[in-house]
This record gives structure tokens, sequence and C-alpha cells, in this order.
């Protein structure tokens, strides 16, 4: 599955930095309809190859002509080690003088709420842009999801500008 999703977003003219690890598996995520108006997702992530990402399989990525790197909070999640592998990235990234964006991309199948906020706080303080549905972004600044104007002010008040 890792192979071919390469593969498909090089066909679509996405460069492509991907390292294969053969004893183990690309991460899935299933979502499914039973019923007109629902979903239903199961998460096969456990064991992926993405969770035994570290910061040593980072050299293979240059950053000299990134203008814009992307960082999602999944990633976040799924390991002690690929957290620390994803905020190198990140100061890596900043450093090559790239702009960084964020999506929070909550996933409460992943983990807790109160084990992802300091993460999500942390992150969304080191980047330019940060995404996320109201919800998520209480997640990251402790305000009232039904405030959306109070979100907005405490996520730029952590830095970032969009």
């Amino acid at each position: 599955a890792g192979q071919r999703a390469v593969r498909d977003l090089r066909a679509d003219g996405v460069e492509v930095v991907a390292l294969i690890d053969s004893a183990a598996p690309t991460g899935l995520m299933v979502k499914d309809s039973p019923v007109r108006g629902t979903s239903r997702v199961q998460y096969y992530r456990a064991g992926s190859a993405a969770s035994r990402l570290t910061v040593g399989d980072l050299p293979v990525i240059d950053f000299d002509d990134v203008a814009v790197f992307h960082i999602t909070g999944i990633t976040l999640a799924l390991s002690e080690d690929a957290r620390s592998a994803a905020f190198e990235l990140v100061h890596r990234a900043r450093g090559s003088g790239a702009r960084v964006s964020f999506d929070v991309n909550y996933r409460s199948k992943l983990w807790s709420h109160s084990d992802a906020s300091p993460w999500y706080r942390h992150m969304a303080s080191l980047v330019d842009i940060v995404f996320g549905g109201d919800e998520e972004l209480a997640m990251v600044v402790d305000v009232p999801a039904d405030d959306h104007d109070a979100l907005i002010e405490a996520v730029q008040a952590l830095g970032p500008g969009e």
C-alpha cells in the first residue's frame, strides 16, 4: 500500500521522499457509511511504518527548495519517536526558510484529549499556519469552541499568522 501511495503521488507530480520499512505495514484508516448520514472509522496504525519514524530517519530530507512544509497532528499521536521526528522536521523546515503549516487533525482513537492538547499547543507555537475546526482549536488554546473570535485570537497569540 505504501509503495502504491508513493507511485500515485509521483504520478500526480508530487515530489516524494519515502523511506521503505519492509518490516512494518503502511498505516491505514478505513471510513465507511453503514447508514446514510453516519460514518464509522477504523484505524490500523499500531506498529505501522509511520509509527516507527525516528529522528535518525530524517537526514534523507532536503529542505533547500521547500517553500511550504505541512505536518499533521496524527504524526504526533503515533509514537514518541514519531512525535520527536515531527518536531525536528518542523525545526529543520523553519531553519531552511520554509513556511510551516499544521493541521491539528485530532483523532480520539489514537490518543486522549489531555495527552494531545499540550503537544498541539507546542506545535502551533512553532508554525506559520494552523488548520483546525473549532473543537480542535479549543484543544490547542483551552478556549470554548463556541467562541470563534476568541479561538482565532488565542491561536494567533501562540505565534502563527494564519
